[in-house]
């Protein structure tokens, strides 16, 4: 859910679980406080002080503004619970604020929106959408040296990129380590012909990468050099298989709770913003800002005037 909602902390005693209460057809009750000295605002009349916001933005490592907003959407919640009958619940005994606001969301968005009330389509939508979360092809890294040779290429030019290439992998063969291959090789002059050796990302068998070159490597049973030169649209290349990330499949039976919690917690932090955001428009919120924005920069104990 909303982090700037779940934020509950603190003492709280609940006696029992209680039964949930009809929701009272009553007003917000409203305070007398007004802003001034070291109330900075008021949410229904009720206050919040300069000491309240420095004690959330101390203790969440949160800017002045943000600890304000927090304080003013507890109030905000809190004071809806109240509304609703959430104060009176026989099995909330001498709750403080907090846990109020815990208990009417815990029924009112919680319950709501628990993980057994997503619909299977919208599980396997999100199955679907998850991609190589839950399914990844085997993969494999490579290095390697390539001498660009267009496919047009005259005869001659061909013929002195395959020596090349031939030369580069009997040297590779004879006993070059493949971490040291990129710094061996690229940009290196043999007989007239510069090379280009670097490193490949991660390449599955559908990746966009030539077709010839994901043949060579796949081929393979096993990390190590690949004996032939390798032909692409590119040039001629020596290529080695240096290692793999093996395939995963995860059914959906078994991502169905992971996904089942994604979406209900996506669903509760909608429903607890567009509540928070009617709320506000319906509250009487006042703020004192440049008092605000002083709060943290005075000594613990000073008023904010």
């Amino acid at each position: 859910m909303n982090a700037r909602v779940f934020f509950i902390v603190g003492s709280w005693w609940i006696a029992s679980c209680g039964q949930a209460t009809e929701i009272a057809n009553q007003q917000v009750e409203r305070g007398t406080s007004v802003v001034g000295g070291d109330v900075v605002a008021t949410v229904h009349g009720h206050p919040i002080t300069v000491g309240e916001i420095e004690e959330v933005a101390r203790a969440a490592s949160l800017a002045p503004r943000e600890a304000a907003i927090r304080l003013e959407e507890e109030a905000l919640l809190a004071a809806e619970a109240s509304r609703q009958g959430y104060g009176n619940d026989h099995g909330v005994i001498r709750v403080r604020q907090q846990a109020l606001i815990q208990a009417f969301l815990r029924r009112e968005i919680e319950d709501a929106h628990s993980p057994a009330s997503i619909a299977a389509e919208d599980v396997m939508q999100a199955y679907a959408a998850a991609g190589v979360e839950f399914n990844r092809p085997e993969t494999r890294r490579s290095v390697h040296i390539l001498v660009s040779a267009p496919l047009d290429a005259d005869p001659d030019t061909n013929t002195r990129a395959v020596a090349v290439i031939r030369f580069v992998i009997e040297e590779i063969r004879a006993g070059v380590e493949s971490g040291s291959i990129v710094r061996r090789y690229h940009r290196r002059n043999v007989g007239g012909v510069r090379l280009t050796a670097q490193d490949v990302p991660l390449l599955s068998r559908d990746a966009n990468a030539a077709r010839e070159y994901k043949e060579a490597l796949f081929s393979m049973q096993e990390p190590g050099l690949y004996p032939d030169p390798v032909r692409t649209g590119y040039g001629w290349h020596a290529i080695v298989y240096t290692g793999s990330e093996p395939a995963m499949h995860v059914p959906l039976e078994e991502a169905d709770a992971t996904l089942r919690t994604r979406l209900a917690t996506r669903d509760r932090r909608a429903t607890t913003d567009a509540l928070l955001l009617r709320l506000r428009r319906e509250a009487e919120i006042v703020e004192q800002s440049e008092a605000i924005q002083r709060a943290l920069a005075l000594p613990p104990g000073e008023s904010n005037r």
